[in-house]
C-alpha cells in the first residue's frame, strides 16, 4: 500500500461505522480486510460495543489531540466534515488507538501488541551464576556444575551452592559472583557465613578473610546468615552504606537503580552507618537509607515480606502492583508494560512460590477484577479489567 493508505483505511472504517460509506469505500475496505486475518480481527473488535467504551474511557483520561488533528489533515475535507462530525471525537480516537501501532510505523512509541490468547513462555528462574576470578577468568555455574578444572583447591560448586573451604594459600585474593536476571545462587564463605544471592545481584568477597574483619561488597539483594565471630566483625558495603554485624540473619536490598537501601533484620543486631550518622537495628526492624541524602529511617516491619524469597516464595501485603511486578521481573526475566500509569498504584495482597508458573499468580490477581494481564514472549502487559 501507499504511505497515505492508513489514513484512507481510517476514513473507510469511520464511514462504515456511521453508515455513510459509498460502494467504492466498501470495496476498498473489503480489499484491506482480505489482506490479513489481523486486519479482520481488529475490525471485528471495533464493532463490539464494549471495546468502543473501553477505548473511549481511555481517551477521556488521555486525549491525544495531536494525532486527532494529524488524521484530520490526511483525510479529505469533505469526508472530514461528513465522518468526524457524525462519529464524534472519541470514536475517532478509538480508531487511532487501534491502528497507531499497526499502521503508523513512523511512531516512536514502542508498545507490545495486545493478544487474545495468553502465552505461557515465561518460566521461573533457576540456579545460575557467573564467577569471576582474578585476571578476569569467568566460570558459569548452574545446578549441573560439580567441579571445574579452573576452580582452585578448596572451592566446590554443589548444585546451587558455591562453597569455599578454609585455606592459608590465597589471602588477599577477591572473587566476584554475579547473578543475572532469572538466576539465583547460594554462597558459603570460608568463615561459614551463608549468603543467598537474588537475581541481578553481585557480591565481591575475599577467598580468605583477614583476622580482624570480614568485608564484602554487595550490589543488588542478598540474605545473610553470618557466622558469629566476636573478634572479626562482618561488614557489608553497599554504595554509601556500611552494615556491621558480629553474627546475625538479615536481608539487604541495594539495587543501584532504586532510590533506597533496605536492611531488614530477623535475628541478632546490626549497625547501619552512612555519612549522615548511624543506627542500631533490633529483630523485626528495617532501616531505609535514602540514596540521595544518606539519611536513615527506621521502622518496624513484617520481615517475611522482605526475606521469604530466600526460602522459595514471595509474599506481598497491600503492595502497589508496580512494586510486585518489579520484584518478580528479575526472577522471571520478564518485561512489564502498563496501558495506563495509574495501574501501577493499585494495591494487591498475594503469595507466590518462586518455582510456580507466573500465569497462575497473575490469574489470581485478575480475579479481583481490577486489572487484566496479557503475556507475549517475555513481556507482561497490564490493562484495565
Amino acid at each position: 500500500m501507499k504511505t497515505e493508505d492508513p489514513y484512507r483505511i481510517v476514513s473507510y472504517i469511520l464511514a462504515k461505522l456511521t453508515a455513510t460509506s459509498s460502494p467504492a469505500d466498501e470495496a476498498q475496505l473489503e480489499k484491506w480486510l482480505q489482506e490479513s486475518e489481523t486486519h479482520r480481527e481488529i475490525f471485528n473488535k471495533l464493532l463490539q460495543k464494549e471495546n468502543f467504551e473501553q477505548y473511549q474511557s481511555m481517551f477521556e483520561e488521555h486525549p491525544d489531540e495531536y494525532h486527532y488533528l494529524q488524521m484530520q489533515k490526511h483525510i479529505k475535507k469533505e469526508k472530514r466534515i461528513r465522518l468526524f462530525k457524525r462519529v464524534g471525537y472519541a470514536a475517532a480516537i478509538l480508531i487511532l488507538f487501534v491502528f497507531s501501532a499497526l499502521l503508523w510505523p513512523q511512531s516512536t512509541q514502542e508498545e507490545p501488541s495486545r493478544i487474545s490468547d495468553t502465552s505461557t513462555s515465561i518460566r521461573p528462574g533457576s540456579p545460575f551464576a557467573i564467577l569471576t576470578l582474578p585476571g578476569g577468568t569467568t566460570i558459569q555455574l548452574d545446578s549441573t556444575t560439580r567441579r571445574s578444572p579452573i576452580l582452585q583447591t578448596g572451592i566446590i560448586s554443589q548444585q546451587d551452592t558455591l562453597v569455599y573451604q578454609r585455606s592459608n594459600n590465597v589471602k588477599g585474593e577477591y572473587h566476584t559472583l554475579f547473578i543475572p536476571r532469572g538466576g539465583e545462587y547460594i554462597l558459603k564463605l570460608s568463615d561459614g557465613t551463608k549468603i543467598w544471592l537474588n537475581a541481578e545481584s553481585e557480591l565481591k568477597y575475599p577467598v580468605q578473610f583477614e583476622a580482624t574483619q570480614r568485608k564484602v561488597y554487595l550490589k543488588g539483594e542478598a540474605y545473610f546468615e553470618v557466622a558469629k565471630n566476636e573478634h572479626s566483625p562482618f561488614i557489608v558495603i553497599t554504595g554509601e552504606q556500611t552494615t556491621t554485624v558480629l553474627g546475625t540473619s538479615f536481608n539487604l536490598r541495594a539495587y543501584p537503580e532504586e532510590a533506597q537501601i533496605l536492611t531488614t533484620l530477623e535475628k541478632g543486631s546490626v549497625q547501619i552507618s552512612t555519612s549522615q550518622g548511624n543506627t542500631i537495628l533490633k529483630p523485626g526492624e528495617q532501616a531505609r537509607t535514602l540514596s540521595n541524602s544518606q539519611t536513615i529511617e527506621k521502622t518496624q516491619v513484617n520481615t517475611s515480606l522482605y526475606t521469604a524469597w530466600h526460602l522459595g516464595k514471595y509474599i506481598f501485603i497491600d503492595q502497589p502492583l508496580e512494586e510486585i511486578l518489579h520484584t518478580l521481573a528479575r526472577w522471571y526475566n520478564m518485561n512489564i508494560w502498563y496501558d495506563h500509569p495509574d495501574l501501577k498504584k493499585i494495591q494487591f495482597t498475594g503469595e507466590l512460590r518462586k518455582y510456580d508458573d507466573i500465569q497462575e499468580f497473575l490469574e489470581k490477581i485478575e480475579h479481583l477484577e481490577k486489572v487484566h494481564f496479557q503475556i507475549q514472549d517475555q513481556t507482561v502487559s497490564v490493562f484495565r479489567y
